[in-house]
C-alpha cells in the first residue's frame, strides 16, 4: 500500500515541476527543506488526512488544470494555493476569461485557434461538472486607447470612473468600426460556447461599462485610486502595465479597466482567471491589487498559444474556404496543434453536420479526415455567429 500512495504522490509532484514558456517560469511547490512528493505527504498528514484512493482523484483535478499532453502548455503559477484549493475541495465555481479586441475579425473571421481555452474549458468539465467558463468581450476596450482625454475633468474626483464611462459610450455610439466589430466578436464567441457544449456565458463589456452599472463603477473608481498618483490632484495612472498588440501600445488607463474587471467578476463570485503567459504582468498587478484591496487570494491559470504561425493570415480563421483549410493544415506542426485542439469536440464532422443540419448532432459520429472535421466546426460556428 505504501508503494501506491508513493506513485500516486510522485504524480501529483510531478505536475509542480518548473516549467520556462514565454519567460514565464513556473515556481515548485515544494519548499526549500521538501520536495514535492515529500511536500504533499507531510500537507496531507497534518492537514487533510486523505486515503491513497482520495488522493487519486484530488490528483485528477490537477491533471484537469494543467492539462497535460493538450494542445498546448497549461500551467498554474499559484501552486501552493492551487494545491490548497482542492486538497480542501474547493475549487473555483468560474474561471473568466477576458477576450481583447482584434482589428482583422471583420476581415477573416474569428481566428481558430480561439477554441483553445474552450478546448481547454471541455477538458476540466469533465472532471468538475459544476466550474462555469465566463468569457468576458472587452472589445469595447479598444475606445480607451483612442480616447480624447480633454473630454474627460481634468482633476480626479470621485465620479472620475462614471465620466470615463459615459464617454466610453458616447464614443462607442459614433465608432461604427469599432461597433461593427464588438457586435460580430460577441455573436462568434456565443456561437463557440454553443458549439463547443462549453457551460459558460459571455459578458459582453458594452453591457459592463456603463455608468448606469453601479456594481462596476464602483468597482473602476477603485481601481482608478489604487492605480493613479496620489502625489498630484489630477489624473495621472502610475501602476500600469506596458502591453503592445496588432502594433498598438496600450494606454495607461487600459490598466485600471483590467483590474477593474477582475474585481467586478469577484463579487458576482469568480475567483480565478484563465488567460495566455503574455498577460502575466496584467496578472500579477490583478493579483497583487486583489490581496490588497480585498484580501483575497486569487488563481490564475496560464496557458501558451501556438507559436508556429509567426504570419497572421497563415492561422485558420472562421471565414477560410475549404480549400485555405486543406492548405493551412497541411503544414504538419500546426496540423498536429489543431488535431490536439478539436479532440474534446470530436462528435463534430462533415457527414454528422450535414445529417443533423445544426441541430442534433450529439452521438452521431464518422470517422472523418481532420480537415473535414475542421471544415464542420468552422462551418457550425459560422452559421450560428451570423444568423
Amino acid at each position: 500500500m505504501l508503494v501506491i500512495f508513493t506513485v500516486e504522490v510522485g504524480n501529483i509532484a510531478r505536475l509542480f515541476e518548473p516549467k520556462i514558456v514565454y519567460d514565464a517560469k513556473q515556481p515548485k511547490l515544494a519548499g526549500k527543506k521538501r520536495g514535492g512528493a515529500e511536500y504533499i505527504a507531510y500537507r496531507n498528514q497534518n492537514e487533510f488526512g486523505l486515503s491513497e484512493s482520495e488522493l487519486s482523484e484530488k490528483r485528477r483535478i490537477f491533471e484537469a488544470f494543467f492539462q497535460p499532453g493538450s494542445a498546448y502548455e497549461v500551467f498554474v503559477p499559484s501552486n501552493k494555493l492551487l494545491f490548497d484549493r482542492v486538497m480542501s475541495g474547493n475549487t473555483p465555481a468560474s474561471i473568466y476569461k477576458g477576450v481583447s479586441y482584434n482589428p482583422f475579425l471583420v476581415q477573416y473571421g474569428e481566428r481558430f485557434d480561439n477554441l483553445d481555452f474552450f478546448s481547454w474549458a471541455r477538458r476540466l468539465q469533465q472532471i468538475i461538472p459544476g466550474c462555469r467558463l465566463i468569457v468576458y468581450d472587452a472589445g469595447m476596450y479598444q475606445l480607451i486607447n483612442g480616447m480624447d482625454e480633454s473630454r474627460l475633468p481634468r482633476k480626479f474626483s470621485g465620479t472620475m470612473a462614471s465620466s470615463i464611462l459615459e464617454e466610453l459610450q458616447t464614443a462607442l455610439s459614433s465608432n461604427a468600426e469599432v461597433r461593427d466589430n464588438t457586435e460580430l466578436r460577441n455573436r462568434y464567441l456565443k456561437a463557440m460556447l454553443e458549439t463547443t457544449g462549453v457551460k459558460g456565458e459571455v459578458v459582453d463589456s458594452r453591457k459592463v461599462l456603463t455608468p448606469d452599472n453601479q456594481d462596476f463603477v464602483d468597482a473602476f473608481q477603485e481601481t482608478l485610486e489604487y492605480c493613479r498618483d496620489k502625489s498630484t490632484d489630477n489624473l495621472s495612472i502610475s501602476k500600469f502595465v506596458t502591453y503592445k498588440r496588432y502594433g498598438t501600445e496600450f494606454a495607461k488607463s487600459y490598466t485600471p479597466l483590467v483590474i477593474a474587471e477582475a474585481l467586478w467578476l469577484y463579487g458576482l463570485g469568480n475567483d480565478a482567471k484563465l488567460g495566455p503567459s503574455t498577460e502575466v504582468e496584467f496578472d500579477s498587478l490583478i493579483r497583487k491589487a486583489m490581496l490588497e484591496q480585498k484580501n483575497a487570494p486569487y488563481l490564475f491559470v496560464w496557458y501558451t498559444r501556438n507559436p508556429k504561425n509567426t504570419q497572421y493570415s497563415d492561422n485558420l480563421f472562421f471565414k477560410d474556404t475549404p480549400e485555405d483549410i486543406r492548405t493551412k493544415l497541411a503544414d504538419p506542426e500546426y496540423r498536429k496543434f489543431v488535431g490536439k485542439l478539436i479532440v474534446p469536440f470530436s462528435e463534430f464532422d462533415a457527414g454528422a453536420i450535414a445529417i443533423a443540419g445544426f441541430t442534433g448532432i450529439v452521438g452521431v459520429r464518422f470517422a472523418r479526415s481532420l480537415e473535414e472535421k475542421v471544415i464542420a466546426l468552422i462551418e457550425e460556428i459560422s452559421q450560428r455567429a451570423v444568423s
